[in-house]
């Protein structure tokens, strides 16, 4: 894993816990695919790609249901030094029905429903 995608899921959980509203984060091709797995999932209102003075940023709108951060049991699995691999069986196994699973597959940022259905393993990157 990554330490930057690891400094990128914090920033926006300690955005989601001070409550803003908005989070601006210089721009990384992995940070865009994740960010697409966050709206996708429901995580993130939205997000964009902004430029200023020649440097992009994403920008990213945090969601908030009844006033609670969907971050708030958030909580990163895989870390540089201990990577956790599951195979598709391992997969198979998982129980989603309130937590959600992100996976690092070699098709991109993918959740637990997804790998069944691709029939895909992966390194578990993160749960929420």
């Amino acid at each position: 894993m990554n330490s930057k995608l690891i400094n990128f899921l914090i920033a926006i959980k300690n955005a989601s816990i001070f409550k803003k509203e908005q989070l601006k984060i210089f721009y990384n091709k992995k940070f865009i695919l994740l960010s697409k797995t966050l709206y996708k999932q429901g995580l993130i209102q939205d997000f964009w790609l902004q430029k200023e003075k020649n440097i992009f940023y994403i920008v990213i709108v945090l969601k908030y249901n009844y006033n609670f951060s969907n971050f708030k049991n958030f909580t990163i699995v895989s870390k540089p030094s201990r990577s956790i691999f599951f195979s598709f069986k391992d997969v198979c196994k998982i129980y989603e029905k309130q937590i959600l699973y992100i996976f690092s597959t070699s098709l991109g940022y993918l959740t637990s429903l997804e790998c069944k259905q691709k029939k895909i393993g992966g390194i578990l990157f993160f749960y929420v």
